[in-house]
């Protein structure tokens, strides 16, 4: 089985001010450890800098240590911090960059290292993809808005695309053993069909 390590550093949730037009939404960032590669997938929004940066040192992680940072899709409160790893390259959906060097992928997944890669998951906005780690403990799948776990709204509000949100749980269901959603806690995948 896989030697990655995962961790979640700071757990997200979405909470409604008033209905249906202002919520406090922040998404949850994880950590994964694969050998020496250090990843991020995702991070909160741009003014959090401080708290994310204590949630950060409390779990002993340098940022300038981090050497991939994933966005899982480009919403606000999943990309406001992206400036704190200085030493990182970024993935998203379908694209790699460092610095002002983009390259483009097209596969259906992009292998970051041994036991972690990249899948594309579309369904909740036009370009979403999830993260995957072998681990000891079964295989994580971090996937960004597929899921929200929140007691204030379980569900998930803005869909691109119903039918390919669907497929992409389905798929990540049948692939892991936990998922951890966008929103809210980290929890085994045969209850993640809600």
């Amino acid at each position: 089985m896989g030697a990655a390590s995962v961790r979640v550093i700071r757990e997200g949730w979405w909470r409604w001010i008033e209905k249906p037009v202002s919520v406090d939404v922040s998404c949850t960032t994880t950590y994964i450890e694969d050998g020496a590669h250090r990843i991020i997938v995702d991070t909160p929004n741009a003014g959090e800098e401080r708290e994310f940066l204590e949630a950060l040192r409390a779990q002993a992680i340098d940022p300038a240590a981090i050497d991939i940072v994933v966005v899982t899709h480009f919403h606000p409160d999943h990309v406001g911090c992206l400036n704190l790893f200085p030493n990182a390259e970024y993935v998203s959906h379908h694209t790699r960059w460092r610095g002002a060097k983009h390259r483009r992928w097209e596969d259906e997944a992009l292998p970051l290292t041994d036991d972690v890669y990249v899948l594309k998951t579309p369904g909740h906005s036009e370009a979403d993809c999830s993260v995957i780690a072998n681990t000891e403990g079964g295989v994580v799948a971090c996937a960004g808005d597929l899921w929200v776990r929140s007691p204030s709204d379980p569900r998930i509000l803005v869909v691109r695309d119903r039918a390919l949100l669907e497929a992409s749980r389905k798929r990540l269901i049948g692939l892991s053993k936990w998922i951890i959603p966008g929103h809210g806690p980290m929890g085994p995948s045969e209850t993640a069909n809600y």
